[in-house]
């Protein structure tokens, strides 16, 4: 029977991403990013940390809103939440690039209670709820919003330590 340690192992992966999420905050606050000619972090982490694009995001938003979600974070330590959830309470305000506004006590008395994936829908729904026409207008403005643009990268890019070859 192995689920004891695997419920101890998906425990230090989530801490594991919290501790990264405060690195890619020092990281994004350096810009070291765009100084090597990267158009955002998340680039930067899908390329150098072999990140998906949706776990760079993640990283991103719990990292710019660690000093606002200290109960979220003391749960997230304790096993009682995952780093999934922390993500989705630090999303809200890393969309809107305000302090944290969300009700982080009920989010996270929700977050207890619920797998990541329904966590997800909840919030979702609450969004929705609180701003309806925001919700559904928001979606093309990000779709409208979306930019294209190519820089050439900084020459010393291709030598950074651990760089692997494409070739």
């Amino acid at each position: 029977d192995r689920r004891t340690d695997l419920i101890d192992l998906a425990l230090v992966r989530h801490r594991l991403d919290l501790l990264m999420s405060g690195l890619v905050a020092a990281f994004m606050d350096a810009g070291r990013w765009d100084q090597e000619g990267y158009t955002t972090p998340i680039q930067w982490l899908r390329e150098w940390a072999m990140l998906p694009t949706g776990v760079a995001c993640q990283q991103i938003e719990v990292g710019s809103q660690r000093e606002s979600l200290g109960s979220s974070i003391a749960a997230l330590e304790a096993g009682e939440i995952g780093f999934g959830h922390l993500a989705l309470i630090a999303e809200p305000a890393s969309f809107y690039g305000e302090p944290c506004q969300v009700d982080e006590a009920a989010f996270l008395e929700l977050a207890r209670l619920q797998n990541a994936s329904q966590f997800r829908k909840t919030c979702l729904h609450a969004s929705h709820a609180q701003d309806p026409d925001g919700f559904v207008d928001g979606r093309p403005q990000a779709h409208e919003a979306r930019v294209f643009k190519i820089r050439q990268r900084a020459p010393d890019a291709a030598a950074l330590p651990g760089r692997r070859s494409h070739a």
